[in-house]
């Protein structure tokens, strides 16, 4: 069901139902009442975005796809399967490659054949109306460069979804989203009429002998690359913080005391806040009650 004050987006489409970051998962949660989907991209060996979560091919991937079996110079993956030892990187295939894989026999028979897509295709069938959050996985500075020039000209090809507003991108790493906010020109007072895009910043928390630690990166590495400036000023176009929903809430769906306090500070900036993952009726009743 679609509320007006909040919008649901299904994590890597309605991985529940269908294997994730699939067109067959991005399919089912249009078709099930979604505002949206997030989906997660990783660059491949020729540079192109494709989407799929983890590093390496292993968990989710065979290497029987439409069509022929594939062969790569070095590596024989053609008959490869999942839970085998050797890792395969994404980023070791090209995109044709990728592209042909089976993404889907290990979720169910009945989605064997479904292939990692490649953003662009993702973005080609993707509706107006539907929203778009493309998590960027990187971390390495020249590598961050790369895959946001990669990812920003995909999204130049798709004027129509820009000009609707659906698509943002979000990362754990926080130069991504400086980068990506200068691609937009964001804080200079023009955006080329390109159309625009949302900047969210993923949170998390690292304990430290049972007491509430710092959220990762977006304290340890903006203090140290960034200096102690508010984020809003070091993320051209900011739009707002994605905060993890099991750390935020305790026991009985309680919202903490010092993530109350970090929200709140976020809200006095103007910074929208989003939950991950919501998977149950109760941690979307416990953030209706947060706002």
């Amino acid at each position: 069901m679609k509320s007006s004050q909040f919008k649901i987006l299904a994590h890597r489409g309605a991985s529940a139902m269908a294997p994730e970051n699939t067109m067959a998962a991005f399919r089912m949660a249009f078709e099930a009442g979604a505002d949206g989907m997030e989906c997660d991209v990783r660059l491949s060996a020729d540079g192109e975005p494709v989407v799929i979560h983890d590093a390496t091919i292993n968990r989710t991937c065979t290497g029987r796809g439409r069509g022929n079996s594939i062969v790569n110079g070095q590596l024989a993956i053609g008959n490869w399967q999942p839970g085998e030892e050797q890792e395969i990187f994404v980023s070791s295939l090209k995109t044709v490659e990728l592209t042909r894989m089976d993404a889907g026999g290990w979720f169910g028979e009945e989605f064997a054949g479904e292939t990692v897509p490649s953003l662009d295709e993702l973005l080609q069938w993707l509706p107006t109306e539907c929203l778009l959050r493309v998590e960027i996985k990187h971390g390495a500075l020249p590598g961050s460069r790369r895959i946001v020039q990669a990812v920003a000209g995909v999204f130049r090809n798709h004027s129509r979804l820009l000009k609707a507003g659906a698509l943002s991108v979000s990362s754990f790493n926080p130069m991504v989203l400086r980068l990506m906010g200068r691609e937009w020109r964001y804080g200079q007072g023009q955006s080329n009429g390109q159309g625009s895009i949302g900047n969210w910043q993923l949170a998390t928390e690292e304990p430290r002998q049972g007491k509430p630690g710092l959220y990762r990166l977006f304290a340890r590495s903006c203090k140290s690359v960034f200096g102690r400036k508010p984020l809003v000023g070091l993320i051209p176009g900011l739009t707002g913080v994605d905060v993890p929903v099991w750390q935020v809430f305790g026991d009985g769906g309680v919202l903490s005391s010092h993530w109350e306090k970090r929200l709140n500070r976020w809200r006095k900036r103007g910074l929208k806040l989003a939950g991950w993952t919501v998977d149950d009726v109760s941690q979307f009743e416990s953030l209706k009650r947060a706002g």
